[in-house]
């Protein structure tokens, strides 16, 4: 991995100017500037520095570190070892306060690792291809027979997911497939989305009125050292 093209990426991704990143990192934008253009070997220091000044996940900083010659800082564990067990039970309760709604628990790539028991009742009548074990939430989210046809506004939310997997490379080409590039995702608009008539809608309504689900969306890095 080349560091000075993977820091530029990452800067780049979260709109960042290099003087706003230099200012973050405590550095100077010609710094900053030689680092990225290769003229200047960063430090583990400010390798360090600004990984957290670019707010990335502690795997990405580890990957960030790799790149420009440094071991790792922070140790990782899968999610079923004895390590995250508070993670776990901390999760499980979110997901037990989340009832009657639907709630689940994804990994950095979408995968679904944990949810609660009323998410049946969101994925019912998706294709069955789509559910069971391996299900990606973005997968399922835009596939057109997964959850597309009723989420009322589709081009808001194919645009946020796709601004989120831009790092996923295969699943992002794929998501794009489905609904175009972000700035092209469909209108929210009903007239200009058939799936938006009454009775594509999901409902539990006998008028068969739009019905809406709250979000309460959260994310977390846990730190073993």
């Amino acid at each position: 991995m080349d560091f000075p093209r993977t820091l530029r990426e990452r800067r780049t991704h979260r709109r960042l100017s290099q003087l706003e990143l230099a200012t973050r990192a405590g550095t100077t934008r010609r710094h900053l500037s030689f680092i990225e253009s290769g003229r200047s070997a960063p430090g583990r220091g400010m390798v360090v520095r600004l990984a957290e000044s670019l707010d990335l996940p502690l795997r990405e900083r580890n990957e960030l570190l790799l790149s420009a010659g440094y071991a790792p800082v922070y140790a990782e564990h899968p999610l079923d070892g004895p390590e995250p067990a508070p993670v776990r039970t901390a999760l499980g309760h979110l997901l037990d306060g989340h009832l009657p709604y639907p709630a689940l628990v994804v990994d950095r790539s979408g995968d679904v690792v944990a949810a609660d028991a009323a998410l049946g009742l969101l994925t019912e009548g998706v294709a069955a291809e789509l559910v069971g074990p391996g299900t990606n939430a973005y997968r399922l989210a835009l596939h057109p027979d997964g959850l597309a046809p009723r989420i009322l506004n589709f081009g808001a939310w194919a645009r946020h997911i796709l601004e989120r997997t831009t790092h996923l490379g295969a699943l992002h080409a794929e998501l794009l497939g489905y609904v175009g590039a972000p700035e092209a995702a469909p209108s929210d608009r009903p007239s200009d989305r058939p799936s938006d008539r009454p009775s594509d809608r999901p409902s539990d309504r006998p008028s068969d009125r739009p019905s809406g689900l709250p979000s309460s969306p959260c994310s977390c890095s846990v730190s073993q050292g």
